[in-house]
C-alpha cells in the first residue's frame, strides 16, 4: 500500500542524500515563511484564534488519584481519598533538575511569545496562511510550507533539534505533500475539498515521524490517525471566511497530535491512498 511505501521513504530520508539545490530551496522557503508568517500574526484570524485558545486553556482541570506527574499545561491532581489537600499546580513546579519534564517543551509564536508544541503550531499555522502569500506547488493544488515549516519548528524548538535534521524534516514533509497533492489532484479539489488541510495533514505528520524517529510500524500509525482527521472544505474559501485559515491550523495540530499518539502506541488505519 502507499502508505506503507511514503512511511519507508520518511524512515529512509537522510540529510546526506539530499541534493544541496534542494536544501537550499528549503531555506529560501524558511526566510519566505517567516516573513509571511511574522506580519500574518498581526491579522484578525490570529488574534481571535489566540483569545479564543487563551479562553478554552486558561482553568485547571483536576484529576483524581493520579500518579502520573509528567503532564502538560495548568493541571491540577489531588487526592480525594484523605481529607488532605494535595492539589499541585504543575506550573508551579521547580523543573530545573528536569531537561526532559514536557512543561520545559516550549515553541515560539511566530510574532509574539510562545506555547506548548501543539498550541504554537497551531498559531503558527494559521498565521502562515492568512494573507493568502505562502508559497504553493501549482500541481500538487497545496501550500506545503505553512504546514511543513510550524510542525518542524514547533517540535525542533521544544526538543533542542539541529539544523541539518531541521531541514532534512522540512524536505521530507514537502516531499509527501507535493507527492499525495499530485496523487490526489485535480480530482479532490474538483470534488470541493482544500488540500492544504487534508493532504496538508499527512505532510504534518510526515514531519513529527522523522523528527521523532518513530519507527515504521509507528509511521504507518502516525499517518493513518492523519487521514482520519485531516480535513478542509473549500467553500471556506469560496465565502471568504477565516474557515480556510483554519485548515493549516488543523492540519498542523493534527500531525502533531498524530505522530504523538503514535509514538505512545495509538494506532492508526493504512487505506487512505
Amino acid at each position: 500500500m502507499i502508505v506503507d511505501e511514503i512511511s519507508k521513504f520518511i524512515i529512509n530520508l537522510d540529510y546526506d542524500g539530499i541534493p544541496e539545490t534542494a536544501i537550499e530551496k528549503a531555506k529560501i522557503c524558511f526566510l519566505d515563511f517567516l516573513g509571511v508568517t511574522n506580519r500574518g500574526f498581526l491579522e484578525n484570524s490570529v488574534q481571535i484564534a489566540l483569545k479564543s485558545i487563551e479562553e478554552i486553556f486558561s482553568f485547571n482541570i483536576t484529576l483524581n488519584n493520579s500518579n502520573n506527574t509528567d503532564n502538560i499545561g495548568n493541571i491540577i491532581y489531588s487526592d480525594n481519598s484523605t481529607n488532605i489537600d494535595n492539589s499541585i499546580n504543575i506550573n508551579n513546579i521547580n523543573n530545573n533538575n528536569n531537561t526532559n519534564s514536557i512543561n520545559n517543551k516550549k515553541s515560539s509564536i511566530i510574532g509574539d511569545g510562545y506555547s506548548n508544541i501543539s498550541i504554537s503550531g497551531f498559531i503558527n499555522g494559521i498565521s502562515a496562511h492568512t494573507l493568502e502569500l505562502d508559497d504553493g506547488h501549482r500541481f500538487a493544488q497545496i501550500h506545503p510550507g505553512s504546514v511543513v515549516f510550524p510542525t518542524a519548528i514547533a517540535i525542533s524548538e521544544a526538543n533542542n533539534i539541529d539544523g541539518k535534521k531541521f531541514l532534512e524534516a522540512v524536505v521530507c514533509g514537502y516531499e509527501v505533500a507535493i507527492v499525495l497533492g499530485m496523487l490526489a489532484n485535480p480530482q479532490h479539489r474538483n470534488q470541493g475539498f482544500h488540500t492544504s488541510g487534508t493532504v496538508g495533514t499527512f505532510a504534518a505528520g510526515a514531519v513529527v515521524a522523522k523528527l521523532l524517529d518513530l519507527d515504521l510500524e509507528k509511521t504507518i500509525n502516525t499517518l493513518g490517525l492523519c487521514g482520519t482527521q485531516s480535513s478542509g472544505l473549500l467553500e471556506s474559501d469560496h465565502k471568504g471566511t477565516m474557515g480556510k485559515h483554519l485548515h493549516i491550523g488543523n492540519a498542523v495540530y493534527s500531525g502533531i497530535l498524530s505522530g504523538f499518539l503514535a509514538k505512545n502506541g495509538f494506532t492508526g488505519g493504512r487505506i487512505y491512498y
